[in-house]
């Protein structure tokens, strides 16, 4: 690993996942949200992988929007007196056109410590969402440090979880187009089983708009495939739009 190339920083991810509310073990009429199926293109049974819990990532709602640097701050407290394992992450989850604020923990190994983790953020004056009845697909947006390496021009792994690459791309997307484009793609590579997400990861010099492949068996070859499918797919798309305006 050529240590010239490791980029640390921070950016965002967004996706779209079903999520769905607990109401056990959580503090009473309290919103919690956990993920029903994680990476929902990915089909688990091609690597026998199974839903576990180190997948599943659980959602504390909060009801107002907080600094960045307070809640930082507050993160890393929790870490350190020892009440979890895992780092958690800022976010924002939209539910019908709502922004709400949240705090995602992955690889939560005892959801018997949500409420006193619930507990710990009320205790540092952040204030979480009473119950609501949710279950559906909502697009998630997650605020999270990078430690990535550059594998080749405009392709990224990530070190610490070595099934996700990062894809550079030449400009912001849309949802809709990023699923029409990846639905169109999964037709004509000869291994489909990916999942795809958007993101965006700052530099000194701009932030790079990327594409998040996760694949428990990618390969080089395979996220160089991938690449160049995406990036071809989107010049044709920019072409096309091109060619409408110029005979606007």
């Amino acid at each position: 690993m050529d240590k010239n190339n490791i980029i640390e920083t921070i950016g965002s991810i967004t996706k779209m996942e079903i999520l769905e509310s607990i109401r056990h073990k959580v503090i009473n009429g309290s919103l919690v949200l956990k993920n029903i199926l994680p990476f929902p293109c990915y089909n688990r049974k091609n690597d026998g992988l199974n839903l576990s819990k180190n997948l599943v990532s659980i959602f504390i709602l909060l009801r107002y929007p907080y600094s960045a640097e307070q809640i930082n701050r507050i993160f890393k407290e929790l870490v350190r007196v020892k009440i979890i394992k895992c780092y958690p992450s800022y976010g924002e989850i939209t539910i019908s056109g709502i922004i709400y604020p949240c705090i995602r923990l992955k690889n939560l190994d005892n959801y018997d410590l949500i409420p006193y983790i619930q507990q710990f953020f009320q205790k540092n004056n952040l204030e979480i969402m009473n119950y609501k009845d949710i279950e559906g697909l909502v697009v998630i947006k997650i605020f999270k440090a990078f430690h990535i390496i550059k594998i080749a021009e405009g392709l990224y792994l990530d070190t610490t979880e070595k099934e996700k690459v990062y894809i550079r791309i030449p400009g912001s997307m849309n949802w809709h187009d990023f699923d029409t484009l990846t639905k169109k793609i999964k037709i004509t590579v000869n291994n489909s089983n990916f999942d795809g997400a958007l993101g965006a990861i700052y530099r000194f010099y701009g932030s790079e708009d990327v594409i998040r492949i996760y694949d428990k068996e990618m390969t080089f070859e395979k996220a160089q495939e991938l690449k160049l499918k995406y990036l071809n797919e989107i010049k044709g798309v920019h072409s096309n739009i091109t060619k409408r305006l110029q005979f606007q």
